[in-house]
């Protein structure tokens, strides 16, 4: 492949985005991710020239983007948890609204680059094995041309045009197998080998993904696999980390609760010297003042009753 610039996070966040788009948008390729790719591009043609951040309201990106705001919500709530974008939230201030900041992570942006130059440049690379694959098993056939010298036109047979239909690409021969149809001239594949290394991306596509093989199509299934699980794992210690802090939450309120609770008992009781007495009081309080509400509801419900017997 030819030798590129290798994009940074010190390059401005539209030619980083630019570059993704040529590389396929890699992991955010295909229509699940749709969204999130407009709403990227949306915010980097939104915020100053060549910066990643600035202050944009939701209602103003669903305008620009064609979607609905609850959806445009949606969509950054995720690209926030992939760690695409850095969202401080807007709200009202000193009485007054407070426009939302957003910050587009370039070097989030560059680790997709990277990852995407690995899937595009295989996919190229197959793609042009597979094009080798056909020339070699196409009949080479020339158009007629109609002669003007010494031929009959009677006798002038048109040939037809070795071209393919312009609504549709070529056929090929199943998918990841060297069997072609018709007679192969060997030749053809091995004079292309200086081009392409056809002798690889066979091998590449009979193996399918050996462990031990260097070929761009199986370290890029690796790199794949080795990224989910790193994906995975992180999204575990996220949950194991929020579900201890949420515990740990728990934990301090009610031990704050329970300090509450005996700084209420001492301000309430400051006649008796331990704890024990205090709640013992309290309890015996609160029973006190439960009898007494049970009391009155049950005269409250005799006097209706008499109030029923005198109406009838």
């Amino acid at each position: 492949m030819a030798n590129r610039r290798k994009p940074t996070a010190a390059w401005r966040c539209d030619a980083l985005l630019n570059q993704l788009s040529k590389r396929g948008w890699g992991e955010l390729a295909g229509g699940k991710w749709q969204g999130q790719r407009t709403v990227l591009t949306v915010l980097a043609n939104s915020f100053p020239y060549g910066r990643a951040e600035g202050r944009i309201t939701a209602t103003q990106i669903a305008d620009k983007a064609g979607l609905s705001e609850r959806w445009v919500r949606r969509l950054l709530q995720e690209m926030e948890q992939l760690g695409l974008i850095a969202w401080r939230r807007g709200g009202i201030l000193r009485g007054k609204p407070s426009t939302s900041f957003i910050q587009i992570v370039k070097s989030k942006i560059v680790e997709l680059i990277n990852f995407a130059t690995i899937q595009h440049d295989a996919a190229i690379a197959l793609r042009r094995a597979r094009f080798a694959m056909r020339l070699a098993g196409v009949r080479k056939t020339t158009n007629a041309v109609e002669p003007t010298v010494g031929i009959k036109k009677q006798d002038y047979k048109y040939v037809g045009h070795s071209h393919a239909e312009l609504d549709s690409s070529l056929p090929y021969q199943g998918k990841g197998t060297t069997r072609l149809s018709g007679v192969v001239d060997r030749t053809v594949i091995e004079d292309s080998a200086e081009e392409i290394p056809l002798k690889e991306l066979f091998t590449m596509m009979e193996h399918r993904y050996r462990s031990n093989c260097d070929c761009t199509t199986c370290s890029y299934w690796r790199k794949s696999q080795e990224h989910r699980e790193e994906l995975k794992r992180k999204q575990e210690e996220e949950r194991k980390r929020e579900l201890e802090e949420r515990l740990a939450r728990q934990k301090a309120e009610e031990e704050q609760s329970l300090q509450d609770h005996a700084a209420m008992l001492k301000a309430r009781y400051p006649h008796l010297a331990t704890s024990k007495e205090r709640a013992l009081a309290w309890m015996s309080e609160q029973s006190a003042a439960a009898k007494a509400r049970a009391k009155a509801r049950a005269k409250a419900e005799e006097e209706r009753r008499k109030e029923l017997a005198l109406a009838f």
